[in-house]
């Protein structure tokens, strides 16, 4: 288990908050030091590489998201993922099977899943073995295209014995 743990913050943000809120984040992160890490913004070929630098992925948005592509791509680098128990992030990640949950806005329940990521032997080899990969892009267009195929040969047999 852990004795410590860093947190990796990806993404922009940032610097579009006013002055007096950005000095306020940097002279909180100051605090813990080297255990909270903003790298900003990245490119999408990077997504694999910087998945595979982390164990977890967090997602703490509050927004009720259709479905998030940051979890189709920490399922394909085989990550779980921990996300607010609410809207398309609940469905897609699931429960105590493939990620973790937190109560929708609650600081203190993300903390204590945190907390357990760190703290419960297993929990993260249990967990990862349960991901199911996103489809590939071929993989979704021969599913789309034989989809198709099925609609279009049952419309023709249905209009051959009317």
């Amino acid at each position: 288990l852990r004795k410590t743990c860093t947190l990796d913050v990806f993404g922009v943000g940032l610097q579009n908050q006013e002055a007096a809120f950005q000095e306020r984040v940097h002279s909180l992160l100051a605090k813990p030091k080297n255990r909270v890490r903003l790298h900003g913004g990245y490119e999408p070929h990077e997504v694999n590489r910087l998945m595979q630098g982390v164990d977890w992925v967090v997602l703490p948005s509050e927004w009720w998201e259709d479905s998030p592509l940051v979890i189709q791509e920490a399922f394909a680098a085989g990550r779980p993922m921990i996300c607010s128990d609410q809207g398309g992030m609940a469905e897609k990640v699931r429960h105590e099977v493939d990620g973790l949950h937190f109560r929708l806005g609650d600081a203190v329940d993300l903390a204590r899943v945190l907390e357990r990521t760190a703290t419960e032997e297993g929990l993260w080899s249990r967990l990862a073995e349960n991901i199911h990969p996103p489809l590939s892009v071929r993989q979704a267009a021969d599913e789309t295209l034989g989809l198709y195929h099925a609609i279009r040969a049952e419309k023709a047999d249905s209009t051959v014995t009317s």
